[in-house]
């Protein structure tokens, strides 16, 4: 009964730091878009065997600047191809990433339509399988209370909620390299003797990295083999299962992950060149968006909120602290293995993906069950201190700054939220400053099993008011959704066409995805101008220049720019229309 109330306990919370309020915001960013557009056009064109084919330019690679790209080559007769298998973004080509994202929203889009909640429900589900994932691997490497302490650290940062209810390749390449470690390692902890077993969890594995693969390319290489060479240096551990079930499972892997990339070397040409850049190259060539090394060393106290004070002894305890009863340097393969492992596999990945030109936050979501474990690990090493201190001194000190961290975000909801100017919608945060007050009582009553499960609902409820109150309203002032069927009007007047193969991804997905680019002599256009927005705080916006549009429509002279102004982008605002008035000098794009 003990465990069922702690997986039911962990479902509750899971179900709703993952799915409530799934679907919102609007989508706004490019990285969602670009999952949704082509699995739109995947879903448009029937199922896969069915698939109605779809026109589109031939490509050619193009090197500008720093920047190599398959573009459109316009002097080749159109091709037809299966979307499902030739992703299609706006018309065009799209093979920057594999297409196992595409393929997961597609089939929602097929039973349910397009809606923001369908393309984050696959990885809201990840981030909840992946809950319990967490939690048997932290009682097969630390016991069961770790375990138990890291899926609820995991299920109540922020990070994860976020990172786990977008629509976008990371999740995936999180959740199938969590898989692959788990797989490994309990392959590794079975018995001598137990080579059947320990063969199931082998395949698991080699299937785990076909689809890891399969969902973000060669990185997943990366990300799987810095956490099983630091558990195999840290635990001193062979490599598990007869060689023939690794024969096997690699055979099951190639043949997930190669008949997509294969298909598509045979029909379009230079893709592994594209492959190359958008991997291997961020190494190297590839400077396009590059951040400084030292870009995620800033980031590394943002990434546990709200657990940043427990991660932070977490790290000094490998150096300071015990894990079991030889827990010296000295000790034990397992108990070495048990100080040392987390913070190699988190540590090992800061560093490697330091060196990658191209830096964001979701690169790391691979290495945050290594995150988890460093919190979980601590915060076990706390409780064990508080117990021993009678609930007095520095440990209970620690929980009791941990609680007010609750209530300091729950105040801080309420005062972003007046800032905004919705100071009805700061009343909502006053109940929720009361409730995460609660734990204190449980840490009077010395109750540590009602503490840090009163504390992940605070954090839980916390980011849910945040999202609902603040979060979500402020992305839905940027959203395009308004603007774009405002521009679709527009569009449709006598003699104005619109610059579809230039549109940003986030404008359309909210267009029909029959819009074409057509011989007229007033083109519309959009803009994205989040950057000059903020620039200019609030100074004139400057005119367009002819020159600026002239690259956007090389089939016809640009006379003439006017910005287009919008109801439902009023100002200085993100989106912003022009209508380009052209001269026609060639033949318009088909």
């Amino acid at each position: 009964m003990h465990w069922a109330r702690r997986f039911s306990f962990l479902t509750i919370l899971g179900l709703a730091a993952f799915f409530l309020l799934l679907g919102g915001p609007d989508i706004v960013t490019s990285h969602e878009a670009r999952v949704v557009q082509p699995a739109r056009m995947m879903a448009a064109s029937g199922w896969p065997w069915l698939a109605k084919p779809v026109e589109v330019p031939q490509v050619h690679l193009v090197q500008e600047g720093a920047v190599l790209r398959l573009a459109p080559d316009t002097s080749l007769p159109l091709m037809a191809v299966n979307p499902w298998l030739i992703p299609v973004l706006n018309g065009n080509v799209r093979l920057q990433k594999p297409p196992l994202p595409y393929w997961c929203s597609a089939i929602l889009f097929r039973f349910f339509g397009f809606s923001e909640w369908t393309v984050r429900l696959v990885p809201a589900l990840l981030g909840l399988l992946a809950t319990f994932v967490i939690f048997d691997l932290g009682q097969t490497l630390y016991g069961r209370s770790v375990g138990y302490y890291a899926a609820l650290v995991w299920v109540s940062t922020y990070t994860v909620a976020d990172m786990y209810r977008k629509a976008m390749a990371d999740p995936y390449l999180g959740f199938f390299t969590l898989v692959c470690v788990w797989g490994w390692i309990r392959a590794c902890d079975i018995k001598v003797g137990k080579k059947a077993a320990s063969g199931r969890w082998v395949l698991l594995f080699y299937l785990s990295m076909g689809f890891a693969l399969l969902a973000k390319g060669p990185p997943a290489f990366v990300t799987v083999l810095i956490p099983l060479a630091a558990y195999h240096i840290c635990f001193r551990k062979r490599l598990p299962g007869r060689w023939t079930i690794h024969y096997a499972g690699i055979a099951l892997m190639l043949l997930i992950a190669l008949p997509w990339p294969a298909y598509v070397m045979r029909h379009i040409p230079h893709a592994i060149d594209q492959w190359r850049y958008e991997s291997v190259g961020e190494l190297a060539d590839n400077t396009e968006n590059a951040r400084p090394w030292f870009f995620y060393i800033e980031q590394l106290p943002y990434l546990p909120l709200p657990w940043t004070l427990i991660w932070f002894v977490g790290c000094a305890i490998p150096f300071v602290g015990r894990l079991g009863a030889k827990g010296n340097f000295g000790a034990s393969p397992r108990s070495f293995g048990r100080r040392w492992f987390a913070i190699s596999w988190w540590g090992a990945s800061v560093i490697f993906f330091s060196l990658v030109n191209l830096k964001k936050n979701q690169y790391l979501l691979p290495a945050v069950p290594a995150q988890t474990f460093m919190i979980a690990i601590a915060l076990a090493q706390i409780i064990r201190w508080a117990r021993r201190a009678q609930f007095k001194g520095q440990p209970a000190a620690l929980l009791a700054i941990q609680t007010f961290i609750g209530a300091g975000f729950m105040i801080g909801v309420g005062v972003m939220v007046v800032i905004d100017h919705r100071p009805l919608m700061a009343v909502a945060a006053l109940p929720g400053v009361i409730f995460a007050l609660i734990p204190l009582w449980a840490l009077r009553r010395q109750s540590t099993r009602n503490w840090i499960g009163l504390q992940t609902a605070v954090y839980v409820a916390a980011i849910l008011l945040f999202w609902g109150l603040y979060f979500h309203p402020e992305e839905d002032g940027r959203s395009p959704k308004p603007v774009a069927a405002e521009l679709l009007a527009l569009s449709r007047q006598p003699g104005y066409t619109l610059l579809v193969p230039r549109l940003p991804e986030e404008v359309s997905i909210y267009l029909p995805l029959d819009m074409h680019y057509g011989y007229e002599k007033h083109v519309l256009t959009i803009m994205d101008d989040t950057h000059g927005v903020h620039q200019r705080h609030g100074k004139p916006v400057p005119p367009p220049q002819v020159s600026t549009f002239q690259r956007m429509v090389p089939d016809a002279e640009v006379t003439a720019v006017r910005r287009v102004p919008m109801k439902s982008a009023p100002g200085d605002a993100r989106w912003k229309v022009y209508d380009i008035t052209v001269r026609r000098t060639g033949f318009a794009l088909r």
